[in-house]
């Protein structure tokens, strides 16, 4: 096998170090190996390991407190702790700080590679998939959100996922569902736009349990037992209605025995996992949504970047969908000319991924041809490269722009579009508070002060 190590060890025992490196390169699988917590730095300093097998007795530090420093640095990074039969309790400690897998002293070769190829495969899995659907590129901000998509799958949190229009939250939640502990649970899906959610006899939960639709009475009881073990997810939870809201808030509150796990109990029980095209925090301060409703949801919030925020991804995204594309055609996938990368790279994709994928699919659909030109994705893209000007740096935005603007302020309060206008203004800016006060025609005090207000402002 080439390449650099995948594995480190970090055993402070040397005939327990050359046993594993035996086993793991018989299987071909290669390591390096750390003594102490310090040489085990000094390799993480250096090299790019995916996987860790981590003895949680050594001489210079707590296993358990470098595990923790070690998933804080790198998340994404899988660890196998080893202990001895009588320190269990520290293995359960450790899987729920979120190590992958445990092995107990004695084991035997082959359950140490069924554990290391159990964890190799869960790594390539999720972060395989979370190429997929809008997800591929290289940027910072993709990578951070694939580390924290891993990190996430191995928690029992609840979730907030917030992006825009045409970001594929329910996907991205699916997945988290699928990779999670409670992957083989249930997964009960309650869309909250799906105009009126709430059965005539009040129960919010009738449409997304459709055992529940024919069963009067429907207890609470009931509906617990129909989620508990995997996941609710609740798509759009900001469309909710006040009254169907405080329904969801009633359940929650007299739930949580049946949906959250205990330490006592250790049980599988339930997660929840939201999400929105809209910013909660600021619906809670519109008055549009329940404050503590939101505190029982909001334990992590995820945000998916928009494909304007991170260009570099735009082109690796358009390949990969034309790919599957292929794959679900059986036929070759057809590429992008020089000319049409240049312009979906440029282009402000105000519906984000989704009309990407769109326009990808009708040309592919329309012009059947192994390469597409830009006079092939559509009107709106074509006219775009034809006048050379970015919707929103243009002095002239043009109607689509201008449409999507206003459609995106309508329902906000003053302050609300206050505070987003100035945001975009010091983004514009590269982050310079002074350029832009000096735009705003405004003190910078004056938005230093304000930036501070909103930055005060949190859910409870």
């Amino acid at each position: 096998m080439n390449g650099s190590p995948e594995i480190l060890l970090v055993e402070d025992t040397p005939t327990m170090q050359v046993l594993y490196l035996s086993i793991l390169g018989k299987a071909g699988r290669q390591a390096d190996c750390a003594g102490t917590i310090g040489q085990a730095r000094e390799f993480l300093a250096k090299g790019d390991y995916r996987v860790i097998l981590l003895d949680l007795s050594l001489p210079d530090g707590d296993g358990l407190d470098f595990l923790d420093e070690i998933l804080l640095a790198s998340p994404d990074i899988q660890i196998i702790v080893v202990t001895a039969n009588g320190s269990l309790n520290k293995a359960i400690q450790a899987m729920r700080s979120g190590a992958a897998d445990f092995l107990v002293k004695p084991f035997s070769a082959e359950k140490l590679l069924a554990s290391v190829e159990k964890a190799v495969e869960k790594l390539i899995s999720v972060a395989g998939e979370a190429t997929q659907d809008g997800f591929a590129g290289n940027s910072q901000a993709i990578r951070t959100l694939r580390a924290r998509i891993i990190e996430l799958s191995r928690s029992d949190a609840s979730l907030f996922i917030f992006g825009e229009e045409g970001l594929d939250r329910d996907y991205l939640a699916g997945l988290l569902h699928k990779n999670s502990p409670y992957g083989r649970g249930p997964l009960i899906e309650l869309d909250c736009t799906a105009g009126s959610p709430t059965a005539p006899d009040g129960h919010l939960f009738a449409s997304a349990i459709p055992h529940l639709a024919a069963t009067h009475p429907r207890s609470l009881q009931d509906i617990v037992e129909h989620i508990r073990g995997g996941t609710l997810i609740l798509k759009e939870i900001c469309e909710l209605e006040m009254a169907q809201q405080l329904e969801l808030l009633r359940f929650l509150q007299w739930a949580p025995e049946g949906l959250v796990s205990s330490e006592s109990s250790g049980r599988l029980k339930a997660r929840i996992i939201s999400t929105s095209t809209r910013d909660p925090l600021a619906e809670v301060r519109a008055g549009r949504f329940r404050r503590d409703l939101l505190s029982k949801l909001y334990d992590v919030p995820l945000t998916i970047p928009p494909l304007r925020e991170r260009k570099e991804d735009i082109v690796p995204c358009a390949e990969e969908f034309l790919r599957l594309l292929a794959l679900r055609r059986d036929r070759p996938a057809a590429i992008l000319s020089q000319a049409a990368k240049e312009i979906i790279t440029e282009y402000y994709w105000p519906r984000n991924i989704k009309q990407l994928q769109a326009v990808l699919e009708t040309a592919v659909s329309f012009y059947s041809v192994e390469v597409i030109e830009p006079e092939m994705l559509g009107e709106e893209i074509f006219q775009f490269a034809k006048n050379g000007h970015d919707p929103l740096n243009s002095a002239n935005h043009g109607s689509m722009a201008a449409d999507l603007a206003v459609d995106n302020l309508v329902g906000l309060s003053l302050s609300e579009v206050e505070q987003r206008f100035i945001k975009a203004t010091i983004e514009r800016c590269k982050g310079s508070v002074p350029k832009a006060a000096e735009m705003l025609s405004v003190a910078p005090s004056t938005l230093y002060r304000k930036l501070d207000s909103w930055q005060n402002s949190s859910v409870d």
